[in-house]
């Protein structure tokens, strides 16, 4: 410690108890009632046609319909009658229908604005307010951005690898997970012993298989559109692309990078004892200062140039911070650096 710059005295802190404050709530207008009625009376015709339609049809095949609602906020749909199965996007939700219909919305619905407004909300207001429309769903709705819009071109190509979602509703993790491998069973045959696809890797989680697999135009189709797999495949996305380390240090070559620029003028110099630098380094280069380098070494006084590669890479690591080596990486100098060599 330097005796002329002694430590600074902290002032001791000051301890008082926590105040008890109520936050305060925002209040529902009264004209967001009036407003959301007029769309319950658009909504609630929509809802009753679509729950006629599902008490038409057999067990079987009402578990192979999903829904879709639309939503310019966050939805609550607890006690609805209905369970998410995905998020097509942020204001769209896709869900399964849980009974043979879907009076339990209907009625959370229509009840919406009877009640007395109180502390500012009034209930069901986190289902009314943001909900915008519901339609039965289409199959396509279970695809990623690209695949939605390429989806013509993609079902006549030979092959397509993908990535998808299986999920299991049934109650119970046990009964999911048994439910999940005979999900896989059923997809497994539909690959029929590679000559309509593989499994490359799954794996189970709360419920859900993802799944890695690559099929054929004609069994994406399939996938996608077939009655028995709307239910089971909750969605279809691409798999994420990118490259190890050693492929791009394989594919690295100096000539394939961007502007390599150095420190502003104002920078810092950092000082780093090792093994020294090598200025030639095209990376370096922009950051070293040459005219600081310096040996320290009685036997190499005159040579102050690295190597071994540490104090280089130091020197890098001080200066960068980090660095881009694909192609067209642009890297920026942050401060330079000077490396004396040392022994």
């Amino acid at each position: 410690m330097n005796s002329n710059f002694p430590p600074l005295p902290l002032i001791h802190p000051e301890f008082v108890p926590r105040r008890k404050v109520i936050p305060p709530f925002s209040r529902f207008p009264q004209e967001s009632i009036l407003q959301s009625k007029k769309k319950i009376a658009r909504l609630l015709p929509e809802i009753s046609r679509i729950s006629r339609r599902l008490r038409t049809l057999s067990d079987e095949d009402r578990r192979n319909i999903f829904l879709k609602i639309q939503h310019d906020l966050p939805i609550d749909l607890s006690g609805t009658g209905l369970k998410p199965i995905s998020e097509r996007a942020s204001n769209i939700t896709l869900v399964i229908p849980r009974e043979d219909s879907l009076d339990k919305l209907e009625k959370k619905i229509s009840d919406f604005g009877q009640e007395e407004i109180f502390k500012g909300h009034i209930k069901g207001e986190k289902l009314v307010v943001p909900f915008q429309e519901i339609t039965l769903g289409n199959p396509l709705d279970r695809l990623c951005d690209d695949f939605f819009n390429n989806y013509e071109k993609i079902i006549k190509l030979q092959w397509i690898n993908c990535e998808i979602e299986l999920g299991s509703f049934v109650p119970g993790k046990n009964k999911q997970r048994k439910q999940l491998e005979e999900y896989l069973s059923e997809l497994g045959n539909e690959f029929h012993s590679g000559i309509d696809g593989n499994l490359f890797e799954h794996e189970m989680i709360k419920g859900t298989i993802r799944a890695v697999i690559r099929c054929s135009g004609r069994l994406f189709k399939k996938l996608v559109e077939g009655k028995e797999w709307q239910t089971k495949i909750l969605w279809f996305d691409e798999i994420p692309e990118f490259q190890t380390f050693k492929t791009t240090l394989d594919d690295f070559k100096m000539s394939h990078l961007g502007e390599l620029s150095s420190p502003p003028p104002d920078n810092p110099t950092i000082c780093i004892i090792d093994s020294g630098v090598s200025p030639g380094n095209p990376f370096l280069k922009p950051v070293a200062r040459e005219e600081l380098v310096k040996s320290f070494l009685k036997h190499s006084p005159e040579d102050p140039y690295d190597k071994t590669g540490h104090g280089s890479s130091v020197a890098s690591l001080a200066s960068y911070y980090t660095l881009d080596i694909t192609k067209g990486g642009k890297n920026a100098g942050k401060v330079d650096s000077q490396c004396p060599s040392i022994k």
